[in-house]
């Protein structure tokens, strides 16, 4: 059995976009998989027959949330003080460590559940934060385990305070796991370098698609089409791209259309920036959420020029993978 912990999937309506295909091609291999996200919503996703969802995480009670919280500030090994001794921590993290380490303890709880009716089994985090927290502290204390514990690494996941978030206890993280798989190789060779004694756990597995239907047609209509993909906030730069496709414009005369897929707390900014801008040169086309079937359906049926990304830390960003 595989117990993949998620954020929110199957739930939401963009949330871990990648894991539809990922589960298509568990499927080949007659893998079961029980979903375990941390949040739910109303809108949920279809997934495969051989998936199961478990919602402990989400329904779990007040009081045993109150109670995992008040964990975090005692002594242990998901505790608050253990973070003093990482030479990454300071007091202006101090509500990102709470956070973390909060989120792993309830993980902890359901893991300790999963694993007392289970001899050997496969435990995925989607994300190099909470959930290898809770997979170091289990290791920890039943040293003799016969899981397996595994993560994904993404982005901010794994640049941590680079990006101004603070992911606790990183080297205990690595240390309870026994494979990364981190989607960039420029990720890899960030975590390796700066974790050296775990280097051999971490791999490079980029995420995929399913091969599509139909190629995207030729550029037959004239039309210059330059595309971003990503969320609407300030890592991402999108201002940046947008004003350097103004000058392009206007130093060039050629004329470009920009779709960009993707919203965030900047988009309204942006619609008001792309109001007040003066060249006709430029046709801006702003998608807001969309669902990766939909963005996959438009590459398909548009011919596109380039996809461009100007992120301030990603080497190929998961939007273009």
């Amino acid at each position: 059995m595989i117990y993949l912990y998620t954020s929110r999937f199957p739930f939401g309506q963009i949330a871990e976009s990648f894991l539809s295909a990922e589960l298509k091609v568990a499927s080949s291999f007659g893998q079961e998989v029980t979903l375990v996200p941390m949040k739910d919503d109303k809108k949920k996703r279809q997934v495969p027959s051989f998936v199961l969802v478990d919602r402990p995480l989400c329904k779990m009670g007040v009081w045993l949330k109150a109670l995992a919280l008040l964990k975090v500030f005692l002594p242990g090994s998901l505790s608050l003080w253990r973070c003093c001794k990482d030479n990454e921590f300071s007091c202006r993290y101090i509500g990102d460590a709470v956070k973390y380490l909060f989120a792993a303890q309830l993980v902890y709880e359901d893991l300790r559940q999963k694993t007392s009716i289970s001899n050997q089994s496969v435990f995925y985090s989607y994300w190099l934060s909470y959930g290898p927290l809770a997979f170091a502290a289990y290791k920890q204390e039943y040293p003799n385990s016969q899981h397996v514990f595994i993560s994904r690494g993404h982005g901010s996941d794994i640049y941590s305070t680079l990006v101004g978030i603070y992911y606790p206890m990183r080297k205990f993280a690595l240390q309870g796991l026994d494979r990364v798989f981190v989607v960039s190789d420029y990720g890899r060779s960030f975590l390796q370098k700066k974790y050296s004694e775990f280097s051999s756990k971490i791999e490079l597995s980029r995420l995929g698609v399913i091969q599509p239907l139909k190629v995207s047609p030729s550029g037959s209509d004239s039309v210059k089409r330059v595309v971003s993909c990503s969320s609407l906030v300030s890592l991402k730069r999108i201002d940046l791209l947008y004003a350097s496709l103004i000058s392009f414009v206007e130093t060039t005369g050629i004329s470009i259309e920009w779709h960009h897929f993707g919203g965030g707390e900047l988009f309204e900014d942006m619609q008001q920036k792309i109001k007040q801008k003066t060249t006709f040169r430029l046709h801006c086309c702003l998608h807001g959420m969309v669902d990766n079937e939909k963005i996959l359906e438009f590459y398909e049926n548009n011919h596109i020029d380039c996809l461009i990304s100007v992120s301030t830390t990603e080497g190929i960003p998961v939007s273009m993978m």
